[in-house]
């Protein structure tokens, strides 16, 4: 055991032997070599260190360091380079960082296990919640939520994207997922198909070509461009396990209000009878054709690029 208090050392060198305990307090080391390793500039306090040849086999605790113009190496045996482990005050392991050079697997970020749960690579790709990066950046088992007031995704042509771009239709959410308040609560986005619906529909039965000239004027959300929606748009809100059950045939938990069980105007013409227009009909989901001058139909407004 050796025991320096209240000095200072100016050069020391320590190799090839072991420091079984080793305990420098309130000490300024000017420089220090242990086993050809450099410390610069360091002050070490209430520092325990272990070796054994080439092999770190204890711990060093050391509460601040500043190393200037130098290098601190890692060294182990087999695959791993060496690792900084964080513990609480228990001894408990909170957080680490390790490498694999063997492997050629970079460097790894870990919480309170030894699971990794961010890896750098040596091509430079980043992973959360995977090993194996194949991009530059990749995220699996979770979302990558961009947040907070003008972000966004800025492209390699400059320009930034802060909405996702229109779904592609082929996907299934529960209404929880699928349906988010938008524009002061005054409509719907829907993200199974990227559509904006006004959350309330209108109260009013109308005919064809009034339906489609009232939607001009529609202001939602501070927000003109209303139309009518197309066959297909309207009857993609239909729920086929809702119909005929007294209640509008929507998803279960969706947030729309004073949808009734009657028919709703579709901007789509029949394809064999230019005088008649498909309403869908949200008692029994079904689209049915209607005289577009002489039958009223109610008025349910979407919003989208087409």
């Amino acid at each position: 055991g050796a025991k320096i208090a209240d000095g200072t050392i100016t050069t020391a060198k320590i190799a090839d032997f072991q420091v079984i305990t080793s305990k420098i307090a309130s000490n300024a080391v000017t420089t220090t070599r242990i086993a050809d390793g450099a410390v610069t500039a360091a002050k070490l306090d209430t520092a325990y260190v272990k070796l054994a040849g080439d092999t770190l086999t204890g711990h060093l605790n050391i509460p601040s360091m500043r190393i200037d113009y130098g290098d601190v190496v890692f060294k182990a045996a087999g695959e791993d380079a060496g690792d900084i482990i964080f513990q609480n005050s228990a001894g408990v392991q909170k957080a680490r960082i390790f490498a694999k050079p063997e492997t050629g697997a970079g460097l790894y970020f870990s919480s309170g296990d030894n699971i990794a749960d961010i890896v750098i690579d040596y091509a430079g790709n980043v992973g959360v919640g995977t090993t194996t990066p194949t991009a530059k950046l990749e995220v699996a088992g979770g979302n990558l939520k961009v947040s907070g007031t003008g972000s966004g995704i800025v492209f390699p042509d400059g320009t930034v994207q802060t909405t996702a771009a229109a779904p592609t239709w082929h996907q299934i959410l529960p209404a929880a997922q699928r349906f988010q308040l938008v524009m002061n609560d005054e409509a719907v986005l829907d993200r199974e198909t990227g559509l904006v619906w006004a959350r309330s529909t209108e109260t009013y039965a109308t005919n064809w070509y009034a339906a489609n000239d009232d939607c001009i004027d529609i202001v939602l959300g501070g927000r003109k461009g209303w139309r009518l929606p197309t066959v297909e748009e309207l009857a993609s809100l239909i729920d086929p396990t809702q119909v005929n059950l007294g209640n509008p045939a929507l998803p279960v938990g969706h947030p729309f209000i004073h949808v009734g069980m009657v028919d709703y105007w579709s901007s789509s013409s029949v394809s064999f009878d230019s005088t008649a227009g498909w309403a869908v009909n949200m008692k029994y989901g079904r689209a049915y054709p209607y005289t577009k001058w002489t039958s009223d139909g109610y008025v349910w407004p979407v919003r989208s690029g087409q």
